[in-house]
């Protein structure tokens, strides 16, 4: 049987992964909650200390990281969960198909791409990393013409010109599933062998749809989002769109082989609501506790 989840908080902006730890998301060990929890502010953690599990800093310790965390690492580990000991709760998130028409499309077609030497996200753990941008008639002038506040539009259009043959496939198979969103996102990350990286997307102003195509291991490359405190939510992504808001941590489930990416993001207009819970329909496996 399935059952929704509910979560008892919501995360707010957090910094830069690099600006609130010493390593940057791609080099954490993704397995672990320390990890996981990384991409939170002190004040956020200090928030689940205090309001989720009800325990107390020890005096002199607000705005203290290394002590907010060790203090909330033994607050799990009083209910059993954390390094050496148990994982947190996984629950299931199934993606929405699209066709094998257009997944092998463009399959063939991210196989084809000539990625550069330069990744664009050096932040994280990718093999390449590219972005693309939906290009915006404000940069313009009545002419057609670039304006002034175009010149690194003008560079971003050049490279959407160079992966035109992405970024249509992308958009088509995306409409197979959620036409209006591909008709309104603004940028579309594009990677191969991304790994790991907890992280939370700080300039996203919605929900975000992920897909993965490939040759990798059946059960891994799934995007691990935190669903509460207390859940993780595991989201298929294998020929598949899983709508996923990146403003709560998340990252990548372990896996070996083959594996490219797309994320299809929005980073202008209004903001939506930060919802209760990262993805709707989650559910336990049969039989699971």
């Amino acid at each position: 049987a399935r059952s929704v989840l509910a979560t008892t908080e919501k995360p707010t902006k957090a910094p830069q992964a690099c600006d609130i730890a010493d390593s940057c998301a791609g080099a954490r060990d993704a397995s672990t909650l320390r990890a996981q929890l990384e991409p939170y502010s002190t004040p956020q953690l200090t928030r689940r200390l205090e309001v989720t599990f009800g325990a107390s800093l020890p005096a002199g310790a607000r705005g203290d990281r290394e002590r907010v965390f060790a203090a909330l690492l033994a607050a799990y580990a009083a209910t059993g969960v954390g390094d050496g000991l148990g994982a947190r709760e996984v629950v299931y998130a199934a993606g929405a198909p699209v066709s094998d028409a257009a997944a092998d499309a463009l399959l063939d077609a991210l196989r084809r791409t000539a990625w550069t030497s330069t990744r664009e996200r050096p932040r994280v753990d990718a093999d390449h990393y590219l972005t693309l941008q939906r290009p915006r008639t404000k940069y313009y002038d009545a002419d057609g013409n670039y304006n002034a506040a175009g010149q690194k539009a003008q560079k971003n259009a050049a490279k959407l010109a160079r992966h035109r043959a992405v970024w249509d496939l992308a958009v088509a198979a995306l409409a197979e599933v959620d036409a209006a969103y591909a008709e309104t996102f603004t940028s579309l990350a594009v990677t191969h062998g991304f790994r790991g990286s907890p992280h939370i997307d700080t300039e996203n102003l919605a929900a975000f749809y992920g897909c993965s195509l490939g040759d990798y291991s059946a059960g891994g490359g799934m995007i691990a989002v935190e669903y509460d405190a207390s859940t993780v939510c595991w989201v298929d992504t294998r020929r598949k769109f899983g709508r996923v808001d990146g403003r709560f941590p998340h990252w990548v489930t372990d896996y070996s082989g083959e594996r490219y990416s797309l994320i299809y993001y929005r980073t202008e207009g209004d903001a939506d609501p930060l919802p209760d819970v990262p993805v709707d329909g989650a559910y336990r496996l049969e039989g699971a506790a």
